[in-house]
C-alpha cells in the first residue's frame, strides 16, 4: 500500500512541471512565428483606364453669345488662337486637398496616396517597412507582400466597377404651354418640374409642337462634358488701345460666337438608387438681324485711331440648375421663352439619362441640327 501511494504523489508533483514546460515552448513558438520574415513581391499595375476621361469643359474656343462681356471672352480668344483653352465655365468642383470633388478620373498622385493610406499589409518605407511604390505616369511598380498585392487588386477592381458610363439624351421641345398637359401624366401640374413626359403626342398632326434641337452624348459618371450645334460667327468683341509717341492703334479681341444650342452637364449617379443628379447649363442663341458695329476712338496729342467692335443681334435663352432625375425616363427639366414668343410658344428642355453596368456603353451620337 505504501508503494502505490508514493507513486501517485510523485505523479502529482511532476505534472505542474510538464505544464510549465509546455507554456514556455508555446511562447517560444509564437515569438519565432512573429519574427518570421514575410517575403515581398514586386508587381506592375497599369491603371491608365482610371486616368482617362478628364472633364470636358467648354474649351473649344466657340463661345455662346450670352457670355459676351464676361471674363471668359478674352480666354476664348486665346483658345481660338492656340493660346490654350479657357477655364471652367462650370467649376469642376472645389479642390479638397487630394483631388477635385466632382470628377470621374484619378490622378497618379491621388491614386498613390490612396494606396499608401489603405494598404497596410507590409508597412511602406516611410513607415519603417519594405513596401515601395515607383510610378511612371499611370504605370505603378509596387513592392508589397502577397496580402498587400491582394488588397491592391481588390481596390483597383472596385474603382473600375464604380466607373460606370452614362448616355444623356437631350431634346428641346417647342410647344404652346396650353398643349403641354398632352405630354404629361393625367392630372399633373404643368408647373411642377422635373417630371416624366411622354413624347408620343408629337406624332399627332393636331398637336402644334415639334423638336427643334436634339442631341446625345456618352460620358463617365461624374464627368463634366458638353455638346454644341449651330452656326459660328467671328466677331471683334473688344479693342484695347495701344498708344505710342505720335501714334495710336488697337489690339483686337476676337471671339467665335455660337448661334444655336449649347448644353453642358455634369452627371453623378446616386448610389444604390436608379437616379442621377445633374448639374445642367443650357443656352440657345438665335440671330435677330444683321450684326451692328460700334465706333471707338483712341487719341494722342498727334494722332487719332478709330476702330469698330461688333454688336451681334440675337435672341438669347439660358438657364442653369442642379436636379435629380430617374434613370431611363424622359424628364421635363424647364422651359425658356422662344423667338416665336409672339405665338405664345416656349422651348422646353427634356433630358433622359441611361446607365451602363460596365465600362462599355452605348456609342455617342452627334448632336442633330435644328430642323
Amino acid at each position: 500500500m505504501s508503494r502505490i501511494v508514493c507513486c501517485v504523489t510523485l505523479f502529482a508533483v511532476a505534472l505542474p512541471g510538464v505544464c510549465l514546460a509546455g507554456g514556455v515552448l508555446e511562447k517560444a513558438r509564437q515569438e519565432a512565428e512573429e519574427a518570421k520574415v514575410v517575403p515581398v513581391v514586386v508587381r506592375m499595375y497599369n491603371v491608365q483606364d482610371l486616368m482617362l476621361g478628364e472633364d470636358h469643359l467648354y474649351d473649344s474656343g466657340v463661345l455662346p453669345p450670352d457670355e459676351m462681356g464676361s471674363d471668359v471672352t478674352q480666354a476664348a480668344a486665346q483658345a481660338a488662337g492656340g493660346g490654350g483653352a479657357f477655364g471652367d465655365l462650370f467649376g469642376a468642383g472645389d479642390e479638397v486637398g487630394d483631388e477635385f470633388a466632382m470628377t470621374s478620373t484619378l490622378s497618379p498622385c491621388a491614386f498613390e496616396m490612396i494606396l499608401r493610406r489603405t494598404v497596410k499589409a507590409e508597412p511602406w518605407t516611410d513607415e519603417g517597412g519594405r513596401g515601395q511604390i515607383e510610378r511612371v505616369g499611370a504605370l505603378f511598380v509596387i513592392t508589397q507582400s502577397e496580402d498587400g498585392h491582394k488588397q491592391i487588386k481588390d481596390l483597383i477592381e472596385q474603382f473600375r466597377q464604380a466607373r460606370k458610363m452614362l448616355t444623356i439624351r437631350a431634346k428641346w421641345l417647342l410647344a404652346d404651354p396650353k398643349q403641354l398637359p398632352l405630354f404629361l401624366p393625367a392630372g399633373a401640374d404643368p408647373f411642377a418640374v422635373p417630371q416624366v413626359v411622354n413624347l408620343e403626342p408629337l406624332d399627332n398632326a393636331d398637336v402644334d409642337a415639334r423638336i427643334i434641337y436634339q442631341g446625345q452624348l456618352t460620358c463617365f459618371d461624374r464627368q463634366a462634358t458638353y455638346l454644341a450645334s449651330g452656326s459660328v460667327e467671328t466677331c471683334c468683341v473688344d479693342l484695347e488701345p495701344v498708344v505710342a509717341e505720335g501714334a495710336a492703334g488697337w489690339d483686337p479681341t476676337m471671339a467665335h460666337l455660337l448661334f444655336g444650342v449649347f448644353l453642358q452637364v455634369n452627371p453623378a449617379l446616386v448610389q444604390d438608387r436608379p437616379e442621377v443628379t445633374l448639374d445642367v447649363r443650357t443656352s440657345i442663341a438665335e440671330k435677330n438681324g444683321e450684326t451692328a458695329s460700334g465706333l471707338v476712338e483712341a487719341c494722342t496729342d498727334r494722332a487719332t485711331a478709330k476702330g469698330t467692335v461688333d454688336k451681334p443681334k440675337y435672341f438669347g435663352h439660358t438657364f442653369r440648375t442642379t436636379l435629380r432625375l430617374p434613370l431611363d425616363k424622359p424628364v421635363l427639366v424647364g422651359g425658356l421663352t422662344s423667338p416665336e414668343a409672339v405665338q405664345g410658344k416656349v422651348i422646353y428642355l427634356i433630358l433622359e439619362v441611361s446607365s451602363s453596368q460596365d465600362d462599355g456603353g452605348p456609342a455617342a451620337a452627334p448632336p442633330v441640327k435644328k430642323k
